[in-house]
């Protein structure tokens, strides 16, 4: 069986699957107090991992190898798995960890080699080097005390990149889930 046909429809109608998705997981969520404890803790690491990362890229004009980018070729994608994978967990139904899941495999795998590709057409031998060194998605935290030191995190990167919007969407669906939790208790 090609799988190619799923994943094509999969990348173009990402947004409007990722809305299904999150709309069918609020629909779904049968959040407890622990769910809401334990996936807003694994959302926030990706809400960090994706500001960090936020504040360290200059998309398109400079190559990123600092920071979260000296661990993870994608750290932006890593943060949204961690995120969609913490709310999920925090819906308290498996179900709907399940469906992120496969939603954000089936959106991100082809959205990272997409990338890539233009990454070398962009910068060549210098980013085909790069991945020969930096794992692609999941960070290698070994290589943390190995960090280069040239580009640092700054808050006006992060906010030229728009990151703010992450922070906003996290205490949203936090809000919504608190809020779900204590309808249910009723």
């Amino acid at each position: 069986m090609n799988a190619r046909p799923l994943l094509d429809f999969a990348f173009r109608f990402r947004v409007p699957l990722t809305w299904i998705v999150t709309i069918g997981g609020f629909i779904l969520a049968r959040p407890t107090a622990a769910s809401i404890v334990l996936g807003a803790a694994w959302a926030a690491i990706g809400l960090g991992w994706r500001a960090w990362a936020a504040g360290t890229i200059r998309k398109n004009t400079e190559l990123a190898l600092d920071g979260p980018y000296a661990l993870s070729r994608h750290p932006l994608y890593f943060g949204n798995f961690m995120l969609a994978g913490g709310f999920a967990a925090a819906s308290g139904r498996p179900v709907v960890l399940g469906a992120v899941i496969a939603l954000a495999a089936a959106v991100y795998l082809p959205l990272i080699r997409e990338e890539e590709s233009a990454m070398l057409k962009l910068f060549g031998e210098r980013y085909r080097e790069y991945m020969r060194s930096v794992p692609r998605l999941i960070p290698a935290i070994r290589r943390a005390t190995g960090l280069r030191s040239g580009r640092r995190f700054s808050w006006r990167q992060y906010m030229a990149n728009h990151e703010y919007n992450a922070a906003v969407g996290y205490c949203a669906a936090l809000a919504a889930l608190i809020a779900l939790h204590l309808l249910h208790q009723r």
